[in-house]
């Protein structure tokens, strides 16, 4: 009887051998093609070599009714696991899968229901609305699960999300409403209440550097010298000098002290014009407390070898522009392609004037904000500045 016994468990371990050894054949990534459903659509799927960074797998493209599209990436070595990567801003793109699928997760990425850079989608359209709220990561998880277990033959072990600034939200939102989805969340630096977020990004921002014929609007080539006035000030603040403000909240940094006044010579880099200061002033007091607190001080300039973007205001506030010629009564060039024109255009300026069109629509702020969690499963929420 034992004999018998073992007899059958080998046969069983044989036959998942052979199911998952034959999985990555190009032709089973083609089969999946069939999983199109009356709400789900699968778009493509495809077989993927390996590279240096990536195993081989088989990439899927989905679509959920009404504009929710994904992406599912099955290694051939599968781990066991499911590993979905949240978004950033307001980008309906699909994000970088490669750090899971290089350690043998099946990965996923939202679209989130659109295309494009900003909010604009959003603009009289409540199920766009709603799918970027929180629908959108729900239906593909659940169709991304559903295309594991027919892939793989079971269900994964453990699945896990991870996300950052709205890939946080997401994260608090899945965790708020859908506490099954996953068994575990590592959330960055949640943005949850995008009203007051926007009023004094989009609105009150960018209305200091390019209100007044943009004479508060800062060239990148200044932000390196901001940059260092605010460390020389603050950085041995906590005892060392070691290009860290350990806490940004005791910089007591002033711009109209601190900084060197041009003298009609606007265009030195090592000097700002008047505007200029009273404009950094204002990002730094923000609209009130009530409203929204003012940006911290540290992170106007971070050092990038190849001087390109570097992650700090040029990114979020300033971006790569040339100097407006007779701009009157304006906040910006509203260009809603990012990288149009060879320069680009800062998270926060393409946003500015989408956002504050859809603005009134003050669901938006309520519909993505979290409430309480009380829930048995594991997150892990960082929110924290950097040097």
């Amino acid at each position: 009887m034992r004999r018998y016994m073992l007899l059958i468990l080998s046969s069983y371990l044989v036959l998942l051998y052979s199911l998952s050894s034959s999985a990555m054949e190009p032709a089973n990534c083609r089969i999946l093609l069939s999983e199109t459903d009356i709400s789900l659509s699968i778009i493509s799927s495809e077989y993927i070599q390996k590279t240096a960074d990536i195993p081989a797998h088989c990439r899927v493209h989905g679509l959920i009714l009404p504009a929710v599209e994904f992406e599912l990436r099955l290694p051939e070595n599968w781990n066991g696991k499911f590993f979905m990567v949240g978004n950033g801003g307001y980008l309906g793109v699909f994000f970088d899968q490669s750090y899971g699928l290089a350690r043998g997760y099946a990965t996923a990425s939202t679209d989130t229901g659109h295309s494009g850079p900003d909010p604009v989608f959003a603009l009289n359209n409540r199920a766009a609305e709603v799918d970027f709220a929180f629908r959108a990561v729900h239906v593909s998880a659940a169709a991304a699960r559903k295309i594991i277990t027919q892939y793989y033959g079971r269900k994964p072990d453990y699945s896990y999300f991870r996300g950052c600034s709205t890939g946080g939200r997401q994260g608090l939102m899945e965790v708020q409403r859908f506490p099954d989805d996953f068994d575990g969340w590592s959330i960055g630096a949640p943005i949850y209440d995008y009203t007051y977020k926007q009023i004094y990004n989009a609105a009150w921002v960018t209305q200091a550097l390019f209100a007044n014929e943009r004479k508060g609007y800062l060239p990148r080539s200044k932000l390196k010298a901001l940059g260092k006035a605010v460390y020389k000030q603050c950085d041995a603040l906590d005892g060392v000098t070691d290009g860290i403000i350990n806490d940004p909240r005791s910089c007591e940094f002033d711009p109209f002290r601190e900084l060197s006044k041009c003298n009609g010579s606007e265009s030195n880099d090592d000097c700002f014009s008047t505007a200029q200061i009273e404009a950094i002033s204002k990002i730094y007091s923000g609209p009130g407390l009530d409203l929204y607190p003012g940006h911290v001080k540290g992170a106007e300039w971070l050092y990038s070898p190849s001087e390109k973007l570097t992650g700090g205001w040029d990114v979020y506030f300033t971006g790569i522009l040339k100097p407006a010629k007779g701009v009157k009564n304006t906040i910006g060039q509203m260009d809603r392609d990012p990288y149009g024109g060879g320069e680009f255009k800062a998270v926060q300026l393409r946003n500015a004037y989408s956002f504050l069109s859809i603005l009134p629509l003050k669901k938006i702020g309520r519909i993505m904000m979290c409430s309480r969690i009380s829930i048995s499963r594991k997150y892990l929420i960082h929110h924290l500045w950097r040097p």
